[in-house]
């Protein structure tokens, strides 16, 4: 009998169903451009006004039907918030039905503006409203996708990084998240897969099986300096027993010297109540 060792990838989303479908980001204007914004600003002034519902909620996160919008597969809150950067100032400009912000009429603007009149009453200036809730970080893709959550939030090889200090700008700067490590293993799936196949298949697997019965998925988490620092056994709520503990120790072991290059995280990424640290990948053995 031939065995074979199938490694597939996954991203480490603790909460959410890598099968949901991914979810419509924001918007922030600033001059004649309309910028991606994957941080859910508007939700920390709900989160003030209101307390969520198990109903009515997108990962904790309340109004999902209350301003009179449609939910669609990719838009769960049923709207999208379009935010303006004017003279170093925040300011929510509109909330809009999902998927529109190219077609906007003006019966989507003036419902906008009901929408915001009813949350914010007094705080609503010329149809748009100061942010001085939010002081926090959000990051602008200027690079490349290098990992996203299944979901909502993406990280790329170079970002904009603006901070706010309740509703003004008082930072901007580029950053880098994606560092090269001499001799380092691209976190690229293709070089990922192959490094941890040439590592696995040197175990002594007739062994692991006859013995220890290794045979099953095992999840491996990479930290932010490039380094695996646990392997866990995929066994879906059922309790470990000795043979598991003994074949994640085993598997560790073997993989600890593998240096992959370095993706970085900002607290800007921390989007919906988790900060993504780490990929994820799923090693399954199975005998052809």
């Amino acid at each position: 009998m031939r065995k074979k060792l199938i490694i597939l990838f996954l991203l480490l989303v603790p909460i959410i169903n890598l099968k949901a479908s991914p979810q419509a980001p924001d918007y922030l204007i600033i001059g004649n451009d309309t910028l991606s914004l994957y941080q859910l600003i508007l939700e920390d002034y709900l989160y003030l006004v209101e307390q969520p519902t198990d109903s009515n909620s997108l990962f904790g996160f309340s109004f999902r039907n209350d301003f009179g919008y449609g939910i669609s597969t990719d838009c769960w809150r049923g709207y999208q918030a379009v935010y303006s950067l004017e003279n170093d100032s925040l300011f929510l400009k509109y909330i809009i039905p999902c998927n529109s912000i190219k077609k906007l009429d003006t019966s989507d603007i003036n419902n906008s503006n009901e929408q915001i009149q009813k949350v914010f009453h007094e705080k609503v200036k010329n149809n748009k409203v100061f942010i001085d809730w939010y002081s926090s970080e959000f990051t602008i893709p200027k690079g490349k996708p290098i990992w996203w959550d299944g979901i909502f939030t993406t990280i790329y090889d170079k970002e904009e990084l603006y901070t706010i200090r309740k509703g003004i700008l008082v930072d901007k700067h580029s950053i880098s998240n994606y560092q090269k490590v001499k001799d380092g293993i691209s976190r690229k799936k293709k070089e990922m897969s192959k490094a941890v196949f040439n590592e696995i298949k040197k175990l002594n697997w007739k062994n692991l099986d006859d013995e220890f019965l290794c045979g099953n998925t095992y999840c491996l988490e990479i930290d932010s300096r490039g380094k695996v620092i646990n392997v866990e056994k995929n066994n879906y709520g059922i309790e470990l027993d000795e043979d598991d503990i003994y074949c994640q120790k085993v598997i560790k072991n073997q993989l600890k010297k593998l240096q992959f290059d370095i993706i970085l995280y900002t607290d800007a990424h921390s989007m919906i109540g988790f900060v993504l640290k780490y990929f994820m990948i799923a090693l399954q053995k199975r005998y052809l």
